[in-house]
């Protein structure tokens, strides 16, 4: 198989907005805003690190 296989998580969760409407297919989330740039997102990185 070649290329990249979703997580079960993110199978069980594409199509089931009836039964799970609070459900995301996005493995990754962020919960705060962050600049569109490497210095943003790197600083963002380093503060939650610390």
């Amino acid at each position: 198989m070649n290329g990249a296989v979703p997580a079960g998580r993110i199978i069980s969760n594409a199509g089931a907005d009836e039964q799970k409407p609070t459900a995301s297919t996005i493995n990754c989330t962020v919960s705060a805003t962050i600049e569109d740039s490497m210095q943003g997102i790197v600083g963002e990185a380093v503060s939650k690190a610390a």
